[in-house]
């Protein structure tokens, strides 16, 4: 709401809405606290436009692609659930000021397009406050949208479990091979140079981290 938006209908020929550009009126300074991106790619939130109803109430939709970091747990790689965040702040104002509040405590996906590599399996948005020890009792508001993350392993079920269980047979059949066959020997070597070709297509794959292990890779 904005008091100084505020107009009667009946002295503007039965006006009720207006849209404006970004840059006529006061706006947030919105940006996302834990871009992979430098905040100034984010500026793109002024070319929305807003629009506004006679009683001040001002609505004002942006939006966006946005890259955000997020801590990977592989450990059940392919099998794995992940929690991702994406930290809403104003860059400006504090929470005396400015106070940001989530209108739901769940993301609408009513727009989502389904990913061929993740499954979203739940999702929450909370509002919460932060305190710095630069500025203490004033409170930085924060919006926190949380999207839980289930991967789809068929992909890797298909090129890389079965193949390691094929070559893991493979591997035993060399023991159950009579010694005078020629070929165990050969077998051996194969299956070995097998395994370090398949483990150049695992580290390909895998995700990039120092923190976990993965169980495929041990």
């Amino acid at each position: 709401m904005d008091d100084f938006l505020v107009w009667n209908p009946e002295e503007y020929e039965n006006l009720t809405q207006i849209v404006l550009t970004p840059d006529l009126i006061w706006l947030p300074d919105f940006g996302i606290e834990n871009s992979a991106k430098s905040i100034y790619d984010e500026l793109h939130f002024k070319r929305f436009r807003v629009s506004i109803l006679h009683n001040g109430l001002l609505n004002w939709v942006p939006g966006g692609k946005f890259l955000t970091s997020c801590k990977l747990d592989i450990t059940f790689y392919p099998f794995d659930d992940q929690e991702c965040n994406i930290d809403f702040v104003d860059w400006a104002y504090h929470g005396l000021q400015v106070n940001l509040i989530n209108g739901s405590s769940e993301i609408g996906l009513d727009a989502y397009t389904e990913s061929g590599e993740w499954k979203i399996i739940g999702t929450k948005a909370v509002s919460e406050d932060q305190f710095y020890e630069s500025d203490p009792g004033v409170p930085f508001p924060r919006v926190r949208f949380t999207l839980f993350l289930r991967r789809k392993p068929m992909f890797y079920l298909i090129n890389i479990i079965t193949p390691c269980m094929t070559m893991s047979l493979l591997a035993l059949l060399v023991f159950y091979l009579p010694p005078d066959s020629g070929e165990k020997v050969s077998l051996g070597i194969t299956v070995l140079l097998s395994f370090s070709v398949f483990l150049l297509l695992v580290a390909e794959n895998v995700p990039k981290t120092s923190e976990f292990i993965p169980l495929l890779g041990k």
